[in-house]
């Protein structure tokens, strides 16, 4: 029997349906290749039809064990008493198959699992101790090679709801509340983020001001040529031995320190205000904000980086070109974000998604342990559900637009992994210097084992 992949998902041809052409986590029942939401539950057909048999014969299984049996992938072995137990533990029920107007969110949901199952490398919790640049590599290659391909027709199908009275899928008095939403989400950035609205309106301006931060870097390097540019243990020791700052090293230091700190507290209050936040309890919020900053400030900062002049500045930043920035962290992962922030602005970002996407990076459940996880699960399944809505309303093509957007999502998460091999980097040069800075020093000390 030949065998097809979809996305690094093998289904067989007999078991190919409407859903394959989307990814699928595993069959929630037995682990093997899932075909869609069959009674309620994501599962493979061999499950499907072992729950239908069982409610239509009304069987009294029993187990001769201990009821508790593993179930497994296999044609033949499964204990059926324990197999419809774990069916009807997961839900799985007859009114299941009316999948109704909450299809969206749940097919999201699987989404957004199988993709985290496909490159576990990339989405792996930050709790892993497994995780290495390599690995990180190896999939970043694979990535570029394999793309998210999802053809439109296809993806709009996780756009569409079964019992809807409007072209979007939703019922009006839904499609009132994620308008609302969206609203407030989109109001809290502009109020704690007002440069990046500017970032977004004013691209010319933004640019002759990176060509003013380059210019002055080029008529520093005529003046004192590159003999300053000493390497971290020379610094130190010519710091050490005579307490001279031989390169403004500290005044740029103390600059990042401070923007950094006001960063922090913004992302705070951020969290504060958006709709949901206030019912997760502060320990979570916590973890959530640490594991999450480095690619909610990318998706927010994009605009402020051009890899061309290889410079960052703006209202609210510090100007800096990657020669200062190096000084400090590695050369690599800045051209590597500066590479990753070109690739945003080619997807041409409006500041809805923009505030959208932050909302949504702020609550994925999977980057640390959590106390309520449901909770904060079901709060990013509003927010994609608001994603969906902007991009059918706003989007000619919003299969592929959403497609687009989670591959940007999931390449975002493996350099948030190499962030924080970067900051232990930082802290263990510069841990020195740091303590005058207490926020900044707590999120750089995020290892992703909390």
């Amino acid at each position: 029997m030949k065998t097809s992949t979809n996305q690094g998902l093998t289904t067989t041809d007999r078991t190919v349906t409407t859903y394959t052409t989307v990814p699928l986590p595993p069959c929630k029942v037995c682990s093997g290749t899932s075909t869609g939401f069959h009674f309620g539950v994501i599962t493979c057909e061999a499950c499907k039809a072992f729950f239908r048999r069982a409610l239509l014969q009304k069987q009294n299984y029993k187990c001769a064990k201990d009821d508790n049996c593993a179930i497994t992938d296999t044609r033949l072995g499964n204990c059926s008493a324990c197999r419809l137990k774990k069916c009807f533990a997961l839900g799985m029920s007859k009114g299941g198959v009316r999948r109704g107007r909450y299809s969206i969110a749940l097919r999201t949901k699987a989404i957004i699992e199988a993709r985290s199952l496909e490159g576990r490398e990339i989405i792996v919790s930050m709790s892993s101790s497994s995780y290495s640049y390599e690995s990180h590599k190896a999939v970043q290659q694979k990535t570029k090679k394999e793309p998210m391909d999802i053809s439109d027709s296809d993806s709009n199908s996780l756009l569409e709801s079964e019992d809807s009275k409007s072209p979007t899928g939703y019922m009006p008095e839904e499609e009132v509340e994620l308008k609302n939403l969206i609203d407030t989400l989109v109001s809290c950035q502009d109020i704690m983020y007002p440069h990046i609205r500017k970032y977004f309106e004013n691209k010319e301006s933004v640019q002759k001001y990176h060509e003013q931060i380059h210019e002055r870097y080029k008529i520093k390097q005529e003046m004192f040529g590159t003999e300053n540019n000493i390497s971290t243990e020379e610094f130190q020791q010519i710091f050490a031995e005579t307490g001279l700052d031989p390169d403004d090293r500290l005044t740029m230091f103390d600059q990042k320190g401070r923007s950094m700190e006001h960063y922090i507290q913004q992302v705070i209050n951020f969290a504060k205000v958006i709709p949901g936040f206030k019912s997760i309890n502060s320990r979570d919020v916590a973890k959530l904000l640490k594991a999450s900053h480095y690619e909610f400030w990318m998706f927010g900062y994009f605009q402020a980086i051009d890899s061309k002049l290889q410079v960052c500045g703006g209202e609210d930043l510090v100007d800096s070109h990657i020669s200062d920035m190096s000084k400090f962290f590695s050369e690599d992962f800045i051209k590597e974000g500066m590479k990753f922030a070109d690739s945003l602005k080619q997807l041409q970002l409006s500041i809805e998604e923009t505030a959208l996407i932050r909302a949504i990076l702020l609550t994925f459940t999977d980057r640390c342990t959590l106390d309520e996880p449901e909770k904060i699960g079901n709060l990013q399944l509003k927010y994609i559900s608001c994603l969906i809505y902007h991009l059918q309303t706003h989007s000619d093509q919003p299969g592929k637009r959403l497609a687009a957007i989670f591959d940007r999502l999931y390449v975002a998460r493996s350099l948030s992994h190499r962030n924080i091999e970067v900051n232990q980097e930082f802290l263990h040069s510069w841990g020195f210097l740091i303590h005058e800075y207490p926020l900044w020093k707590e999120m750089l000390a995020y290892s992703g084992n909390e």
